[in-house]
């Protein structure tokens, strides 16, 4: 199987603009129709094999004829392909939605239902306000919404695992953690990076910094074999962080958060921090300037949905460390879409 990037739009060239901005404005349909059969394990159904839809959408427990509708809209994607009329095969974009893939997406997919959908659905509510339409349409914050449907928050957290797993290494071996000795991770989840980290680092030892329930279920540093060098330590980040590291790091949070609470956590580190430690923070920088679609401008409008946070760039990263009294001296890039921003105390600070 080769991998050809898909055109997204179909090829027309007498097409109006008015045509093109139609089209575009129904990709939603295809977003959605990725979501439902990942749910449905479609990809895993069709295995190694080419499958009719009759058999597929009898394994699947779907409806015959809507299901080959489903595919025959995916094949014209390359996500499935049509080997015969009303008979399917995996393709290279749709084996990542198997379970059994290397790099399966679709955990990630699932979690995506339909109370993201409705949020999603409620964006003018976000930019005309400015806040969360996800608060809005469910009348709580998104994670408060998790904690109250714990079926819904083992997706997530399965997905963000199943995501961190790739990114967490790439993370660790992007910048030099070697010269630390202690190195606390800020909402560091089940310790997958810290893990990563600690791996590539033998003399230094880790604090696993999050909520108490979160490291309470962390797993990642035993499985590691790393319990002994490294503590779990259960707190809230807008009140204090451990004292004494000479490394904090943050990663893929404060994207969650508005600049006012980024610069509280930031500050928490700072007061904390040994005067010669540095703050490296891992995020899905804005690209600037704009040179074509970007998955972290999708990540931004994402945050503005569900939280209050977004994606920043470079320029709001100097600007929110220069208000925690911390300066920028270096910024890193990795192969998974995340930037590192490495900063230190600033001698105004």
């Amino acid at each position: 199987m080769t991998l050809e990037k898909p055109a997204l739009l179909s090829n027309d060239a007498n097409r109006s603009a008015a045509h093109l901005i139609d089209e575009m404005s129904r990709l939603y349909y295809l977003s959605r129709a990725i979501h439902v059969a990942a749910e449905l394990g479609i990809a895993d159904h069709v295995g190694d094999d080419t499958v009719a839809a009759d058999e597929l959408a009898q394994s699947a427990g779907t409806n015959p004829e809507a299901l080959d509708r489903l595919l025959r809209f995916l094949s014209a994607y390359g996500i499935f392909e049509e080997a015969a009329p009303v008979q399917y095969r995996n393709t290279k974009l749709s084996a990542t939605l198997r379970d059994d893939h290397p790099q399966s997406v679709r955990a990630n997919m699932r979690r995506i239902g339909d109370f993201w959908w409705s949020a999603v659905g409620n964006l003018e509510h976000s930019i005309r306000s400015g806040e969360s339409a996800f608060t809005a349409f469910h009348g709580v914050p998104f994670f408060r919404y998790l904690e109250e449907h714990p079926d819904i928050q083992k997706r997530f957290d399965e997905a963000m695992a199943r995501i961190s797993a790739t990114n967490d290494a790439a993370i660790a071996d992007a910048y030099d953690f070697s010269g630390f000795h202690r190195i606390v991770d800020v909402g560091g989840g089940r310790g997958g990076l810290l893990a990563q980290i600690l791996m590539r680092v033998p003399d230094a030892t880790g604090v696993l910094f999050d909520q108490p329930q979160v490291v309470a279920a962390a797993t990642r540093l035993e499985q590691a074999g790393l319990s002994g060098r490294a503590e779990p330590m259960g707190g809230d980040f807008f009140k204090a962080v451990p004292d004494g590291g000479d490394c904090y790091v943050i990663k893929g949070v404060l994207h969650d958060f508005n600049d006012e609470e980024c610069v509280t956590i930031l500050s928490n580190c700072r007061k904390s921090m040994r005067k010669d430690a540095h703050v490296v923070v891992a995020n899905q920088d804005l690209p600037t300037p704009i040179a074509g679609p970007h998955p972290n401008l999708t990540m931004d409008l994402q945050m503005m949905v569900l939280l209050t946070g977004r994606e920043r760039s470079a320029t709001q990263w100097s600007e929110l460390f220069r208000q925690a009294g911390l300066r920028t001296i270096n910024s890193l890039s990795t192969e998974v879409g995340f930037t590192l921003v490495d900063g230190v105390i600033s001698e105004k600070g």
